[in-house]
């Protein structure tokens, strides 16, 4: 009998295996916010030469941090001792690009902010200076907090499909804006990597990075603020938003709407269950479906606080708008069969939208109990933060001194 055949291992092939190590060990410690390595090792399936050799290497280049060894009773061998990820080994940038939010924070490692500026309106500016308005209130932060270079910028953009990110420039219909070159300005200014997502995947990712859900879930994340986003992720596949227009939560026709949307169609759950739906109920705004959702911003806010202060016309209108969204998350959950599915955004969480979604659910006998919907938690500058930290930080090795394997 032949001997079985080797396949030897290429340079290329070691390489990613490495970053998928570090990557693997650095999010158990985000996840799990301490072990040893042995706990390392069982977890990734990994060898104690092989843990030993990336927590050597992810230690030196100041990642990680070793506690004191652990006393163990009877134990006459090395005493273990357990491992941290090191929130201050080094900052993200994130950046908020959303029809909610404009947003430039400086955050540690571990996701959690240091500080923040918030624009407050973008009225009169150009997409090109938002951006370069941005990059200036970035640079401010990193002078304010004598922070070193970032690892990495993290930017979470409102879009209706992630083709309208591409080569790192921004094509939104939410925004407005079409081809802005936002990645080559972040690039230019702090010559670190900048990664662009849709706002509800790096909302998902920060739940996973967090551990408030595991990467083997099936998860739908819906976003819901002036529009709505979704992000969905199969039992440990990539977080990924739709690549289609017309093949995600917020363009699926409602039977009962007649309201024209961005896409041509008449009915999106985009322009009848949305923070969009609430303004238009309430007369806030302009009525015009076509303008860019960021328009409606501010009378999304105004008509949250209405409704938090007890208004029952704005009370109502979350509470319809909640209604509608719970005929697509119907539909979500008969089509992928998500074990989560997770509310977020200004809208999508305020309280009576809320128990509108609930009250359409148990309407339509909706099989979704308590534990399967969920409302996030997740800030958007974490959410951020947890676009550049997947991309650049645990998905890539930082070498930043550190001893190659």
């Amino acid at each position: 009998m032949s001997p079985p055949a080797t396949h030897p291992t290429t340079p290329a092939a070691s390489s990613v295996l490495r970053h998928a190590n570090r990557r693997g060990v650095l999010r158990l410690l985000n996840q799990q916010r301490r072990c040893s390595r042995a706990e390392l090792g069982e977890a990734m399936g990994l060898t104690g030469a092989a843990v030993s050799r990336i927590t050597r290497e992810l230690i030196s280049a100041g990642l990680v941090l070793e506690g004191a060894p652990l006393k163990q009773a009877g134990s006459l061998g090395r005493r273990s001792s357990r491992l941290t990820l090191n929130p201050n080994g080094g900052v993200v940038l994130a950046v908020n690009l959303t029809a909610n939010r404009l947003q430039a924070s400086l955050n540690r490692l571990d996701g959690s902010r240091i500080a923040a500026h918030d624009l407050h309106s973008a009225a009169g500016l150009t997409p090109d200076a938002v951006v370069a308005e941005l990059v200036s209130r970035c640079r401010a932060l990193l002078d304010q907090h004598a922070s070193a270079a970032p690892l990495a910028t993290g930017i979470s953009v409102a879009v209706t499909n992630r083709s309208e990110l591409h080569g790192g420039r921004v094509t939104s219909a939410l925004l407005g804006w079409q081809d802005v070159p936002v990645a080559s300005a972040f690039e230019a200014a702090f010559g670190c990597p900048v990664a662009l997502e849709s706002r509800p995947t790096g909302l998902l990712r920060a739940e996973i990075n967090a551990g408030h859900v595991s990467p083997a879930e099936r998860v739908l994340v819906v976003n819901v603020g002036v529009g709505i986003g979704m992000a969905f992720t199969s039992g440990g596949s990539r977080p990924s938003h739709p690549e289609s227009t017309l093949g995600n939560l917020a363009h699926l026709k409602h039977p009962n709407a007649r309201i024209d949307c961005h896409c041509g169609r008449q009915g999106c759950l985009q322009q009848c269950a949305s923070g969009v739906a609430v303004v238009r109920t309430l007369s806030l705004g302009a009525n015009r479906s076509t303008a860019p959702l960021s328009h409606h911003n501010p009378h999304l806010h105004t008509a949250i606080a209405l409704a938090d202060h007890g208004d029952r016309h704005a009370k109502a209108a979350f509470f319809d708008a909640g209604t509608h969204l719970a005929f697509g998350l119907d539909a979500a959950h008969a089509l992928l069969d998500p074990q989560q599915i997770i509310l977020a955004g200004e809208a999508g969480r305020q309280s009576d939208f809320v128990e509108g979604v609930r009250a359409g659910l148990a309407d339509a006998g909706a099989p979704l109990d308590a534990q399967r919907l969920r409302i996030s938690q997740v800030t958007s500058d974490l959410a951020a933060a947890s676009i550049a930290l997947d991309a650049h930080v645990f998905g890539h090795f930082p070498t930043r001194g550190a001893p190659t394997a």
